[in-house]
């Protein structure tokens, strides 16, 4: 697909977004609402103080047919944790569950990674510096369910080899839900579970919910390995721009417009500036708008949807971006 049509879809995506968001946001004010006080509202509902407490465990899937389901503190759960004693098991025990089948045994847990619980979070180089090593870690895209696109974690040749598989996939950036996989599980396993779990549930617990994201979302299974490697790709450069902007958040508004642009042209043409000297919108609010126009790109990009017989079943349709996701409940 070219250039061209990616940088023109992005940008009527964006178009898109804005637009109905704008328009939601002037019909509850009163006496209109202008560009300044919209751009306001935008950081405000993204970057709220208040963090919305949820169990997300509860979103976790029940055991399948033929599995059983465990808490972390029960049973024999060697490869995957070799004690429940120790900070990580500690912490971990209450957002997670433990699935068991024959010789498979695969962990899931679930959690919320709220980095703008404070507004100042950008300024803040320890956070900085411990996002950029966080993400050196390699990832292989692996699948795609509900919208979220998982990949798994690659260990280097130098690094001892791991007795179990380790899988992340988010909702979200920033204010996020991370969802944790440690398996000794085939493939097959491992995208049952995932395609069980509640994503509808997990993605309302965010303070802005990812439009692409929810239960019934899905791609073509040949297309997902590499949907999911887009989805790391993109994350990848979200983290390096928000840390970039960290370092850079006292730049004039022009210096600071190219060098967003600098990031979000190849990813999102529709999100850049104008860097002749106007006011730069937030950067956590600009980063959120290109995160989440690009995710739509991406689905977007999966395929031509057609829709499925209905013969004997009913039809059910979500709208992800500008595009009506059907499948049919037989």
């Amino acid at each position: 697909m070219s250039a061209k049509y990616l940088a023109g879809l992005a940008a009527i995506c964006g178009l898109v977004i804005a637009g109905l968001d704008y328009h939601q946001q002037h019909k509850k004010s009163e006496g209109g609402l202008s560009l300044e006080s919209y751009l306001n509202s935008v950081s405000s509902r993204v970057f709220g103080d208040e963090v919305i407490a949820a169990e997300t465990r509860a979103f976790l899937p029940d055991a399948p047919d033929g599995w059983s389901r465990r808490a972390l503190a029960e049973g024999d759960n060697a490869p995957l944790w070799t004690g429940t004693s120790g900070p990580e098991a500690t912490q971990a025990a209450a957002r997670g569950w433990i699935y068991a089948k024959d010789d498979e045994i695969i962990w899931i847990e679930a959690f919320r990674n709220d980095l703008l619980k404070s507004k100042g979070v950008l300024s803040g180089m320890a956070e900085v510096s411990a996002s950029e090593i966080a993400y050196q870690q390699e990832y292989e895209g692996f699948a795609v369910s509900g919208g979220v696109g998982f990949a798994e974690m690659e260990f280097p040749s130098w690094q001892e080899a791991s007795a179990f598989r380790v899988f992340d996939g988010w909702i979200g950036f920033d204010d996020e839900i991370q969802i944790r996989v440690r398996a000794v599980a085939s493939d097959a396993s491992v995208r049952a579970l995932l395609g069980a779990i509640n994503y509808d549930g997990l993605n309302e617990i965010l303070n802005t919910p990812v439009p692409t994201v929810g239960t019934d979302v899905q791609v073509q299974p040949e297309n997902e390995v590499a949907l999911a490697a887009q989805m790391m790709v993109l994350r990848t450069a979200m983290v390096q721009l928000r840390a970039e902007s960290a370092k850079e958040r006292n730049l004039n508004s022009d210096e600071a417009a190219q060098l967003i642009n600098s990031f979000v042209e190849n990813i999102a043409p529709g999100a850049t500036l104008d860097a002749t000297g106007d006011d730069v919108p937030d950067y956590d609010a600009l980063i959120q708008t290109t995160y989440r126009s690009a995710l739509i790109l991406i689905m977007e990009n999966d395929r031509s949807q057609q829709a499925p017989a209905t013969e004997g079943g009913k039809l059910t349709c979500k709208t992800v971006g500008t595009r009506k996701l059907c499948r049919s409940d037989d």
